[in-house]
Protein backbone atom coordinates (compact mmCIF):
# COMPACT_ATOMS: atom_id res chain seq x y z
CA UNK A 1 0.00 0.00 0.00
CA UNK A 2 1.82 3.29 -1.34
CA UNK A 3 2.63 5.34 1.61
CA UNK A 4 3.00 2.94 4.30
CA UNK A 5 5.54 3.15 7.02
CA UNK A 6 8.55 1.02 6.56
CA UNK A 7 9.41 -2.10 7.92
CA UNK A 8 12.87 -3.32 8.77
CA UNK A 9 13.96 -6.66 7.40
CA UNK A 10 17.59 -8.45 9.02
CA UNK A 11 19.08 -11.23 7.26
CA UNK A 12 22.20 -12.93 8.24
CA UNK A 13 24.82 -14.11 5.35
CA UNK A 14 27.91 -15.86 5.99
CA UNK A 15 30.50 -15.24 3.47
CA UNK A 16 32.82 -18.18 2.55
CA UNK A 17 34.23 -19.73 -0.37
CA UNK A 18 31.52 -22.89 -1.82
CA UNK A 19 28.52 -20.13 -0.72
CA UNK A 20 29.92 -17.19 -1.85
CA UNK A 21 33.13 -15.76 -4.13
CA UNK A 22 36.18 -15.82 -1.47
CA UNK A 23 39.83 -15.10 -2.50
CA UNK A 24 42.57 -15.90 -0.26
CA UNK A 25 46.62 -16.05 -0.33
CA UNK A 26 49.76 -15.02 2.17
CA UNK A 27 53.16 -13.67 0.80
CA UNK A 28 56.82 -14.14 2.32
CA UNK A 29 59.36 -11.49 2.29
CA UNK A 30 62.20 -14.49 2.36
CA UNK A 31 60.25 -15.43 -0.81
CA UNK A 32 59.38 -12.02 -2.43
CA UNK A 33 58.65 -13.41 -5.66
CA UNK A 34 56.68 -16.49 -5.04
CA UNK A 35 52.72 -17.02 -5.09
CA UNK A 36 51.34 -18.37 -2.12
CA UNK A 37 47.78 -18.42 -3.24
CA UNK A 38 46.62 -22.47 -3.29
CA UNK A 39 48.39 -22.77 0.06
CA UNK A 40 47.50 -23.11 4.01
CA UNK A 41 47.64 -19.29 5.11
CA UNK A 42 50.56 -18.62 7.26
CA UNK A 43 51.02 -15.39 10.23
CA UNK A 44 54.59 -15.18 11.29
CA UNK A 45 55.85 -12.28 14.20
CA UNK A 46 57.04 -8.98 12.65
CA UNK A 47 55.02 -9.28 9.94
CA UNK A 48 57.60 -11.19 7.67
CA UNK A 49 54.62 -13.23 6.55
CA UNK A 50 51.23 -11.25 5.42
CA UNK A 51 47.36 -12.84 5.15
CA UNK A 52 45.40 -11.28 2.17
CA UNK A 53 41.68 -12.03 2.17
CA UNK A 54 38.46 -10.93 0.09
CA UNK A 55 35.22 -11.61 0.18
CA UNK A 56 32.71 -10.70 -2.96
CA UNK A 57 29.81 -8.52 -0.70
CA UNK A 58 28.16 -7.45 -3.72
CA UNK A 59 24.34 -9.62 -2.85
CA UNK A 60 24.55 -7.16 0.17
CA UNK A 61 22.18 -3.81 -1.03
CA UNK A 62 23.94 -0.20 -1.33
CA UNK A 63 21.19 0.96 1.45
CA UNK A 64 21.50 -1.98 4.15
CA UNK A 65 22.66 -1.15 7.48
CA UNK A 66 24.94 -3.21 8.63
CA UNK A 67 24.67 -4.28 12.48
CA UNK A 68 27.42 -6.45 13.25
CA UNK A 69 30.68 -8.20 11.07
CA UNK A 70 32.72 -10.38 11.95
CA UNK A 71 35.84 -11.64 10.08
CA UNK A 72 36.79 -15.66 11.38
CA UNK A 73 39.97 -17.39 10.99
CA UNK A 74 40.46 -20.80 12.17
CA UNK A 75 44.47 -21.42 13.41
CA UNK A 76 46.03 -25.12 13.53
CA UNK A 77 48.77 -25.24 14.21
CA UNK A 78 51.28 -23.15 15.75
CA UNK A 79 55.39 -23.30 16.55
CA UNK A 80 56.87 -23.25 19.45
CA UNK A 81 53.60 -24.69 21.26
CA UNK A 82 51.40 -22.19 23.27
CA UNK A 83 53.24 -19.16 21.44
CA UNK A 84 50.55 -16.28 20.69
CA UNK A 85 50.27 -13.39 18.47
CA UNK A 86 48.35 -9.89 18.55
CA UNK A 87 47.27 -9.84 14.68
CA UNK A 88 46.19 -6.35 13.29
CA UNK A 89 43.76 -6.56 10.00
CA UNK A 90 44.15 -3.52 7.74
CA UNK A 91 41.79 -2.07 4.82
CA UNK A 92 43.64 -3.08 1.27
CA UNK A 93 43.24 -0.21 -1.34
CA UNK A 94 44.91 -1.85 -4.13
CA UNK A 95 42.71 -4.94 -5.97
CA UNK A 96 44.94 -7.88 -6.23
CA UNK A 97 44.66 -11.79 -7.40
CA UNK A 98 44.94 -14.85 -6.16
CA UNK A 99 46.98 -16.55 -8.59
CA UNK A 100 49.73 -13.91 -8.65
CA UNK A 101 50.08 -11.56 -5.74
CA UNK A 102 53.55 -11.91 -3.81
CA UNK A 103 55.34 -10.01 -1.33
CA UNK A 104 56.75 -7.55 -3.98
CA UNK A 105 53.62 -7.31 -6.37
CA UNK A 106 51.20 -5.41 -7.40
CA UNK A 107 52.39 -2.94 -4.04
CA UNK A 108 53.71 0.34 -4.25
CA UNK A 109 56.15 -0.95 -1.13
CA UNK A 110 56.33 -4.58 -0.54
CA UNK A 111 54.59 -6.35 1.91
CA UNK A 112 51.82 -3.56 0.94
CA UNK A 113 53.46 -1.24 2.81
CA UNK A 114 52.75 1.58 0.65
CA UNK A 115 49.94 4.44 2.01
CA UNK A 116 48.56 3.89 -1.62
CA UNK A 117 48.24 -0.60 -0.85
CA UNK A 118 46.29 -0.39 2.51
CA UNK A 119 45.24 1.95 4.90
CA UNK A 120 47.75 3.03 8.16
CA UNK A 121 44.79 2.25 10.72
CA UNK A 122 43.89 -0.65 12.03
CA UNK A 123 40.69 -1.89 10.82
CA UNK A 124 40.36 -4.60 13.74
CA UNK A 125 42.85 -6.61 15.96
CA UNK A 126 42.46 -10.17 17.75
CA UNK A 127 44.93 -11.96 19.39
CA UNK A 128 45.70 -15.88 18.46
CA UNK A 129 46.67 -17.99 20.81
CA UNK A 130 44.52 -21.29 21.10
CA UNK A 131 44.51 -23.59 18.24
CA UNK A 132 41.28 -25.23 16.27
CA UNK A 133 39.11 -21.81 17.85
CA UNK A 134 37.60 -19.33 15.47
CA UNK A 135 39.31 -16.15 15.92
CA UNK A 136 36.88 -13.42 15.31
CA UNK A 137 38.01 -9.97 14.49
CA UNK A 138 34.87 -7.00 14.24
CA UNK A 139 34.74 -5.33 11.36
CA UNK A 140 30.86 -3.76 11.22
CA UNK A 141 32.49 0.26 10.32
CA UNK A 142 34.48 -1.05 7.45
CA UNK A 143 31.90 -3.46 5.77
CA UNK A 144 28.78 -0.95 6.38
CA UNK A 145 31.86 1.46 3.99
CA UNK A 146 32.73 -1.43 1.67
CA UNK A 147 28.59 -1.83 1.00
CA UNK A 148 27.53 1.88 0.75
CA UNK A 149 31.14 2.55 -1.78
CA UNK A 150 32.11 4.88 0.30
CA UNK A 151 35.19 2.84 0.26
CA UNK A 152 35.98 0.48 -1.98
CA UNK A 153 36.57 -3.52 -1.30
CA UNK A 154 39.68 -4.53 -2.01
CA UNK A 155 39.32 -7.03 1.26
CA UNK A 156 42.24 -7.16 4.31
CA UNK A 157 45.50 -7.58 4.91
CA UNK A 158 46.62 -9.39 8.40
CA UNK A 159 49.84 -8.35 9.87
CA UNK A 160 51.07 -10.06 13.30
CA UNK A 161 53.18 -8.08 15.85
CA UNK A 162 56.19 -9.57 17.28
CA UNK A 163 56.15 -12.48 19.71
CA UNK A 164 58.61 -15.48 17.88
CA UNK A 165 55.68 -17.33 16.47
CA UNK A 166 54.73 -19.29 13.71
CA UNK A 167 50.70 -19.76 12.99
CA UNK A 168 49.45 -21.72 10.28
CA UNK A 169 45.34 -20.72 9.33
CA UNK A 170 43.17 -22.99 7.29
CA UNK A 171 42.55 -21.25 4.02
CA UNK A 172 39.83 -21.43 1.66
CA UNK A 173 41.51 -24.52 -0.13
CA UNK A 174 40.35 -26.35 2.67
CA UNK A 175 37.40 -28.87 3.24
CA UNK A 176 36.25 -27.10 6.60
CA UNK A 177 36.70 -24.36 8.75
CA UNK A 178 37.62 -21.82 6.00
CA UNK A 179 37.77 -18.23 6.44
CA UNK A 180 34.50 -16.39 6.58
CA UNK A 181 32.67 -13.22 7.30
CA UNK A 182 29.36 -13.14 8.94
CA UNK A 183 27.26 -10.00 8.91
CA UNK A 184 24.24 -9.19 10.11
CA UNK A 185 22.08 -6.55 8.27
CA UNK A 186 19.00 -5.02 7.91
CA UNK A 187 16.90 -2.93 5.16
CA UNK A 188 14.39 -0.67 5.27
CA UNK A 189 10.93 -1.96 3.01
CA UNK A 190 7.69 -0.74 2.52
CA UNK A 191 5.24 -2.32 4.68
CA UNK A 192 2.03 -3.68 3.02
CA UNK A 193 0.75 -6.14 0.91
CA UNK A 194 2.43 -4.52 -1.70
CA UNK A 195 6.04 -4.98 -0.32
CA UNK A 196 7.83 -6.94 -2.48
CA UNK A 197 11.40 -7.29 -0.79
CA UNK A 198 13.86 -8.72 -3.05
CA UNK A 199 16.48 -9.89 -0.25
CA UNK A 200 17.54 -13.52 0.25
CA UNK A 201 18.09 -15.00 3.27
CA UNK A 202 16.05 -15.91 6.42
CA UNK A 203 14.63 -12.53 8.91
CA UNK A 204 14.87 -12.51 12.32
CA UNK A 205 11.25 -12.83 14.05
CA UNK A 206 10.86 -9.47 15.76
CA UNK A 207 14.45 -7.95 14.96
CA UNK A 208 14.76 -4.14 15.30
CA UNK A 209 17.28 -1.71 13.59
CA UNK A 210 18.73 -0.87 16.84
CA UNK A 211 20.57 -1.28 19.09
CA UNK A 212 23.30 -2.02 16.84
CA UNK A 213 26.25 -3.47 18.67
CA UNK A 214 29.47 -2.52 17.73
CA UNK A 215 33.58 -2.92 19.18
CA UNK A 216 35.55 0.15 19.29
CA UNK A 217 39.25 -0.87 19.42
CA UNK A 218 41.43 2.21 21.00
CA UNK A 219 44.42 3.07 19.71
CA UNK A 220 47.46 0.39 20.81
CA UNK A 221 50.45 1.50 23.10
CA UNK A 222 53.15 0.66 20.80
CA UNK A 223 55.74 0.48 22.76
CA UNK A 224 56.44 -2.13 25.66
CA UNK A 225 55.90 -1.31 28.97
CA UNK A 226 59.03 -2.04 31.39
CA UNK A 227 59.59 -2.08 34.60
CA UNK A 228 62.98 -2.82 35.45
CA UNK A 229 64.07 -2.37 39.12
CA UNK A 230 68.05 -2.45 38.52
CA UNK A 231 70.63 -2.14 40.29
CA UNK A 232 68.06 -2.00 43.14
CA UNK A 233 64.46 -3.59 43.93
CA UNK A 234 62.31 -0.63 43.92
CA UNK A 235 58.93 0.01 43.96
CA UNK A 236 58.39 1.44 40.10
CA UNK A 237 55.46 2.11 37.29
CA UNK A 238 55.49 2.52 33.42
CA UNK A 239 52.22 3.79 31.59
CA UNK A 240 51.48 3.72 28.14
CA UNK A 241 48.53 6.21 26.26
CA UNK A 242 45.74 5.61 23.96
CA UNK A 243 43.30 7.06 22.49
CA UNK A 244 39.48 6.16 22.43
CA UNK A 245 36.62 9.04 21.11
CA UNK A 246 33.22 7.33 20.93
CA UNK A 247 29.51 8.59 20.51
CA UNK A 248 26.95 6.72 20.89
CA UNK A 249 25.86 4.29 24.47
CA UNK A 250 28.28 1.78 25.47
CA UNK A 251 27.48 -1.52 27.23
CA UNK A 252 30.65 -2.92 28.17
CA UNK A 253 34.54 -2.47 28.17
CA UNK A 254 38.06 -4.15 28.82
CA UNK A 255 41.31 -3.38 29.09
CA UNK A 256 43.45 -5.68 27.10
CA UNK A 257 47.19 -6.77 26.93
CA UNK A 258 50.02 -9.07 27.13
CA UNK A 259 51.86 -9.56 30.12
CA UNK A 260 55.42 -11.15 30.52
CA UNK A 261 58.18 -12.06 33.03
CA UNK A 262 56.17 -11.50 36.44
CA UNK A 263 56.88 -14.21 39.27
CA UNK A 264 54.36 -12.51 41.15
CA UNK A 265 50.61 -12.23 40.44
CA UNK A 266 49.43 -9.41 42.27
CA UNK A 267 51.00 -6.16 40.38
CA UNK A 268 48.61 -3.74 40.13
CA UNK A 269 47.21 -2.29 36.49
CA UNK A 270 45.03 1.37 36.92
CA UNK A 271 43.29 3.06 33.73
CA UNK A 272 43.56 6.61 34.55
CA UNK A 273 43.86 6.39 38.02
CA UNK A 274 41.61 3.75 38.74
CA UNK A 275 42.78 0.52 40.31
CA UNK A 276 41.75 -2.06 36.95
CA UNK A 277 43.13 -5.40 38.66
CA UNK A 278 45.87 -7.84 39.37
CA UNK A 279 47.71 -10.28 36.83
CA UNK A 280 45.87 -13.19 36.71
CA UNK A 281 48.77 -15.63 36.39
CA UNK A 282 52.24 -16.34 35.92
CA UNK A 283 54.50 -15.77 33.14
CA UNK A 284 58.25 -16.91 32.80
CA UNK A 285 58.39 -15.65 29.08
CA UNK A 286 61.39 -12.94 28.60
CA UNK A 287 60.20 -9.75 29.00
CA UNK A 288 58.19 -8.06 25.55
CA UNK A 289 59.20 -11.62 23.60
CA UNK A 290 55.71 -12.71 23.67
CA UNK A 291 53.62 -13.18 27.13
CA UNK A 292 49.86 -14.35 28.46
CA UNK A 293 47.09 -12.19 27.17
CA UNK A 294 44.90 -10.86 29.69
CA UNK A 295 41.95 -8.94 30.00
CA UNK A 296 39.80 -7.48 32.55
CA UNK A 297 36.20 -5.40 32.97
CA UNK A 298 36.18 -1.81 32.77
CA UNK A 299 33.71 0.45 34.47
CA UNK A 300 32.60 2.73 31.96
CA UNK A 301 33.29 6.00 34.60
CA UNK A 302 36.75 5.70 34.23
CA UNK A 303 36.57 6.24 30.64
CA UNK A 304 37.90 9.52 29.28
CA UNK A 305 36.94 10.67 25.66
CA UNK A 306 40.28 11.59 23.91
CA UNK A 307 43.40 10.35 26.21
CA UNK A 308 43.41 7.74 28.53
CA UNK A 309 46.23 6.20 30.29
CA UNK A 310 47.33 2.66 31.84
CA UNK A 311 49.37 2.53 34.31
CA UNK A 312 51.49 -1.03 35.48
CA UNK A 313 53.54 -1.33 38.11
CA UNK A 314 55.39 -3.77 40.90
CA UNK A 315 54.58 -2.11 43.83
CA UNK A 316 53.63 -5.35 45.65
CA UNK A 317 57.25 -7.05 44.57
CA UNK A 318 59.69 -4.28 44.22
CA UNK A 319 62.50 -7.09 43.07
CA UNK A 320 60.21 -8.64 39.95
CA UNK A 321 61.16 -7.43 36.60
CA UNK A 322 57.74 -7.49 34.27
CA UNK A 323 56.22 -5.60 31.14
CA UNK A 324 52.89 -4.90 29.28
CA UNK A 325 52.87 -5.32 25.27
CA UNK A 326 50.08 -4.63 22.79
CA UNK A 327 47.97 -2.30 25.43
CA UNK A 328 44.87 -1.39 24.53
CA UNK A 329 41.28 -1.04 25.42
CA UNK A 330 37.95 -2.37 23.73
CA UNK A 331 34.34 -0.57 24.39
CA UNK A 332 31.63 -2.37 23.37
CA UNK A 333 27.42 -1.30 22.64
CA UNK A 334 25.45 0.88 20.20
CA UNK A 335 28.89 3.17 19.46
CA UNK A 336 30.21 4.80 16.26
CA UNK A 337 33.40 6.30 16.53
CA UNK A 338 35.92 8.93 14.09
CA UNK A 339 38.50 7.13 12.32
CA UNK A 340 42.50 8.11 13.33
CA UNK A 341 45.23 6.87 11.66
CA UNK A 342 48.19 7.63 10.88
CA UNK A 343 49.00 8.85 7.29
CA UNK A 344 52.37 9.61 5.08
CA UNK A 345 52.17 12.35 2.80
CA UNK A 346 54.99 13.81 0.21
CA UNK A 347 56.49 17.33 1.05
CA UNK A 348 59.13 19.61 -0.91
CA UNK A 349 62.16 19.10 1.07
CA UNK A 350 64.75 16.62 0.44
CA UNK A 351 63.18 13.92 3.64
CA UNK A 352 59.98 13.47 2.08
CA UNK A 353 57.91 11.58 2.48
CA UNK A 354 56.59 12.76 5.73
CA UNK A 355 54.23 11.41 8.49
CA UNK A 356 51.82 12.58 11.60
CA UNK A 357 48.08 11.72 12.42
CA UNK A 358 44.76 12.45 11.42
CA UNK A 359 40.95 12.25 12.46
CA UNK A 360 38.21 12.18 10.40
CA UNK A 361 35.17 12.55 12.51
CA UNK A 362 31.58 11.13 12.63
CA UNK A 363 30.16 13.42 11.52
CA UNK A 364 32.22 13.44 7.97
CA UNK A 365 30.82 9.79 7.73
CA UNK A 366 27.21 11.06 7.57
CA UNK A 367 28.24 13.57 4.85
CA UNK A 368 31.29 13.41 3.17
CA UNK A 369 30.90 16.36 0.89
CA UNK A 370 30.08 18.87 3.32
CA UNK A 371 33.36 21.22 3.43
CA UNK A 372 34.34 21.23 7.25
CA UNK A 373 37.03 23.05 9.19
CA UNK A 374 40.33 21.84 9.69
CA UNK A 375 41.86 21.85 12.73
CA UNK A 376 46.23 21.75 12.54
CA UNK A 377 48.10 20.56 15.68
CA UNK A 378 51.83 20.66 16.29
CA UNK A 379 53.42 18.94 19.03
CA UNK A 380 55.38 19.45 22.30
CA UNK A 381 59.56 19.31 22.12
CA UNK A 382 60.33 15.10 22.02
CA UNK A 383 56.51 14.09 21.67
CA UNK A 384 54.72 13.04 18.25
CA UNK A 385 51.48 13.82 16.37
CA UNK A 386 49.84 10.96 18.00
CA UNK A 387 50.65 12.14 21.23
CA UNK A 388 49.23 15.20 20.20
CA UNK A 389 46.18 14.04 18.66
CA UNK A 390 44.86 13.18 22.31
CA UNK A 391 44.44 16.12 23.09
CA UNK A 392 41.91 18.04 20.47
CA UNK A 393 40.47 14.35 18.86
CA UNK A 394 37.62 14.29 21.03
CA UNK A 395 37.06 18.08 20.98
CA UNK A 396 37.38 18.36 17.30
CA UNK A 397 34.79 15.28 16.77
CA UNK A 398 32.82 16.85 18.91
CA UNK A 399 32.48 20.23 16.47
CA UNK A 400 32.78 17.52 13.60
CA UNK A 401 36.19 19.10 12.11
CA UNK A 402 39.04 17.35 10.34
CA UNK A 403 41.91 16.59 12.44
CA UNK A 404 45.67 16.65 11.29
CA UNK A 405 49.09 16.28 13.87
CA UNK A 406 51.78 16.71 11.61
CA UNK A 407 54.88 15.04 12.78
CA UNK A 408 57.89 17.41 12.44
CA UNK A 409 61.17 17.11 9.96
CA UNK A 410 60.91 13.13 9.40
CA UNK A 411 60.34 12.23 13.04
CA UNK A 412 60.03 8.51 11.34
CA UNK A 413 63.24 8.82 9.88
CA UNK A 414 65.29 9.77 13.11
CA UNK A 415 65.19 13.53 11.73
CA UNK A 416 64.17 15.96 14.71
CA UNK A 417 63.74 19.57 14.61
CA UNK A 418 63.61 21.64 17.79
CA UNK A 419 62.82 25.72 15.80
CA UNK A 420 60.38 25.80 13.16
CA UNK A 421 62.99 25.94 10.36
CA UNK A 422 62.12 26.05 7.25
CA UNK A 423 61.56 22.51 6.66
CA UNK A 424 59.08 22.44 9.88
CA UNK A 425 56.98 25.17 8.22
CA UNK A 426 57.09 22.98 4.68
CA UNK A 427 55.86 19.61 7.19
CA UNK A 428 52.88 22.13 8.36
CA UNK A 429 51.87 23.44 5.18
CA UNK A 430 51.91 20.15 3.19
CA UNK A 431 49.95 18.38 5.92
CA UNK A 432 47.17 21.29 5.02
CA UNK A 433 47.62 20.83 1.61
CA UNK A 434 47.11 17.05 2.07
CA UNK A 435 43.98 17.11 3.55
CA UNK A 436 42.77 19.62 0.93
CA UNK A 437 43.35 17.06 -1.60
CA UNK A 438 41.80 14.18 0.30
CA UNK A 439 38.66 15.49 2.09
CA UNK A 440 36.23 18.57 1.98
CA UNK A 441 38.15 21.04 3.92
CA UNK A 442 36.92 24.73 4.26
CA UNK A 443 39.30 26.85 3.70
CA UNK A 444 38.13 29.92 5.22
CA UNK A 445 38.34 27.74 8.22
CA UNK A 446 42.05 26.17 8.99
CA UNK A 447 43.28 27.20 12.24
CA UNK A 448 46.44 26.06 13.69
CA UNK A 449 47.43 25.53 17.47
CA UNK A 450 50.13 24.46 19.27
CA UNK A 451 52.04 23.76 22.87
CA UNK A 452 54.97 24.81 24.48
CA UNK A 453 57.36 24.06 21.25
CA UNK A 454 54.60 23.53 19.37
CA UNK A 455 53.06 26.78 20.28
CA UNK A 456 56.44 28.28 18.92
CA UNK A 457 55.97 26.68 16.03
CA UNK A 458 52.06 27.47 15.44
CA UNK A 459 52.62 31.64 16.14
CA UNK A 460 55.55 31.22 13.55
CA UNK A 461 53.73 29.62 10.93
CA UNK A 462 50.60 31.63 11.24
CA UNK A 463 53.19 34.84 10.73
CA UNK A 464 54.75 33.15 7.86
CA UNK A 465 51.13 32.30 6.30
CA UNK A 466 48.77 34.44 7.56
CA UNK A 467 46.86 33.70 4.47
CA UNK A 468 46.19 30.49 4.77
CA UNK A 469 45.22 30.03 8.93
CA UNK A 470 41.51 31.84 10.23
CA UNK A 471 43.33 31.71 13.97
CA UNK A 472 46.27 30.52 15.61
CA UNK A 473 46.44 29.32 19.37
CA UNK A 474 50.17 29.77 20.64
CA UNK A 475 49.97 27.62 24.19
CA UNK A 476 53.00 28.69 26.50
CA UNK A 477 55.57 28.63 23.54
CA UNK A 478 59.12 30.25 22.72
CA UNK A 479 58.32 33.36 20.08
CA UNK A 480 61.78 34.73 20.64
CA UNK A 481 63.75 31.59 19.73
CA UNK A 482 67.06 34.08 20.08
CA UNK A 483 66.95 34.66 23.62
CA UNK A 484 65.31 31.26 24.21
CA UNK A 485 68.54 29.92 23.91
CA UNK A 486 70.22 31.40 26.29
CA UNK A 487 67.41 31.09 28.57
CA UNK A 488 67.83 27.42 28.02
CA UNK A 489 69.82 24.51 29.84
CA UNK A 490 73.06 23.28 28.44
CA UNK A 491 70.84 20.36 26.81
CA UNK A 492 68.22 22.36 25.53
CA UNK A 493 70.83 24.36 23.89
CA UNK A 494 72.95 21.42 22.23
CA UNK A 495 69.82 20.73 20.56
CA UNK A 496 69.01 24.26 19.00
CA UNK A 497 72.53 24.84 18.43
CA UNK A 498 72.24 21.22 16.24
CA UNK A 499 69.08 22.33 14.46
CA UNK A 500 70.40 26.07 13.95
CA UNK A 501 73.71 25.18 13.08
CA UNK A 502 75.30 28.37 14.82
CA UNK A 503 74.30 30.55 17.93
CA UNK A 504 72.49 33.48 18.20
CA UNK A 505 75.60 35.57 18.54
CA UNK A 506 76.92 34.58 15.27
CA UNK A 507 73.96 34.78 13.67
CA UNK A 508 70.99 35.77 15.20
CA UNK A 509 68.66 36.50 11.88
CA UNK A 510 69.17 32.14 11.74
CA UNK A 511 66.95 32.53 15.34
CA UNK A 512 65.01 35.76 14.29
CA UNK A 513 63.89 34.28 10.96
CA UNK A 514 62.04 31.24 12.69
CA UNK A 515 60.55 33.94 15.64
CA UNK A 516 57.13 34.85 15.71
CA UNK A 517 58.05 37.99 17.74
CA UNK A 518 59.94 39.71 14.83
CA UNK A 519 57.23 38.76 12.22
CA UNK A 520 54.48 40.11 14.43
CA UNK A 521 53.40 42.31 11.90
CA UNK A 522 51.39 39.39 9.69
CA UNK A 523 50.01 38.38 12.44
CA UNK A 524 47.78 41.87 12.73
CA UNK A 525 44.74 40.40 10.71
CA UNK A 526 44.93 36.95 12.24
CA UNK A 527 42.93 35.65 14.83
CA UNK A 528 45.55 35.15 17.84
CA UNK A 529 44.78 33.57 21.41
CA UNK A 530 48.00 32.91 23.75
CA UNK A 531 48.07 31.08 26.92
CA UNK A 532 50.80 30.86 29.81
CA UNK A 533 51.42 29.44 33.49
CA UNK A 534 52.63 32.27 35.27
CA UNK A 535 55.63 30.15 37.15
CA UNK A 536 56.81 28.79 33.84
CA UNK A 537 60.72 28.32 33.75
CA UNK A 538 61.27 26.71 30.82
CA UNK A 539 59.61 28.96 28.40
CA UNK A 540 59.89 32.33 30.63
CA UNK A 541 56.08 34.66 30.46
CA UNK A 542 57.66 36.97 28.53
CA UNK A 543 57.68 35.44 25.41
CA UNK A 544 54.12 35.47 25.44
CA UNK A 545 53.37 38.52 26.89
CA UNK A 546 56.10 40.31 24.35
CA UNK A 547 54.40 38.92 21.27
CA UNK A 548 50.85 39.91 22.50
CA UNK A 549 52.12 43.92 22.84
CA UNK A 550 53.78 43.79 19.60
CA UNK A 551 51.30 42.07 17.89
CA UNK A 552 49.76 44.97 19.26
CA UNK A 553 51.94 47.41 18.30
CA UNK A 554 51.25 46.57 14.93
CA UNK A 555 47.56 47.47 14.87
CA UNK A 556 45.94 43.82 15.81
CA UNK A 557 42.83 44.34 16.79
CA UNK A 558 42.29 43.65 20.62
CA UNK A 559 38.86 42.29 19.89
CA UNK A 560 41.05 39.34 18.19
CA UNK A 561 43.59 39.27 19.94
CA UNK A 562 43.76 37.78 23.62
CA UNK A 563 45.94 36.61 26.21
CA UNK A 564 45.02 34.46 29.05
CA UNK A 565 48.14 33.82 32.00
CA UNK A 566 47.25 31.17 34.90
CA UNK A 567 48.69 30.14 38.15
CA UNK A 568 51.28 26.95 37.19
CA UNK A 569 54.34 25.60 35.47
CA UNK A 570 55.33 24.55 32.32
CA UNK A 571 53.16 21.76 31.01
CA UNK A 572 49.73 22.85 32.94
CA UNK A 573 47.23 23.45 31.13
CA UNK A 574 44.68 26.14 32.42
CA UNK A 575 42.85 25.60 34.93
CA UNK A 576 39.34 26.77 34.37
CA UNK A 577 39.37 24.71 30.89
CA UNK A 578 41.50 22.20 29.14
CA UNK A 579 43.60 22.98 26.06
CA UNK A 580 41.29 21.55 23.48
CA UNK A 581 38.74 24.79 25.20
CA UNK A 582 40.66 26.68 22.82
CA UNK A 583 40.03 25.19 19.36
Amino acid sequence: MPGAPAASVTLTPVFRRGDSEVHDAYIDSSDPGKNYGGDNLVLKQGGSTRVLLWFDLRSIPADATIDAAELRIMPWYQSPAGCSLVVSAYALRKSWEESTVTYNSPWSLPGASGTDDRESAVASAATISAMNNWVRFPLRTLVQEWVSGVRENHGLILIAGPGGCYISIRSSEASSSRPELAVTYHVETPSGPTATPTLTGTPIPGASPTPRPSVIVSTIVESCLKLVPSPTPKPLTASGEVLLVWEGTPASAKLKLRYSNNRVTTHPIYLNGHLVGTLPGKDYVSMCTGGTDGEWPLDLAWLAQGRNVVTISNEDDPGDNWGAQYVRIELTGDLRAPEARAITYTTGRTYSPQTGWMQLPIAYQDDRTRPRPLLVACHWWGATGQDVLMDYAAEANRRGWFLVCPDMANLALGSFHYTPSLDVQRDIIDAVEYMKSHYPVDARRIYLVGKSMGGGFAATVAAKYPDVFAAVVDHQGPTRWDQWYYESNAERQAKLYGDVGVDPLRNPFAYQQRSAFYMARNLRHVPLAITYPLNDTVVPPHHSTDLYQEALKWGADPSHLAIYPFPGVHGDDPPTFGIAAFV
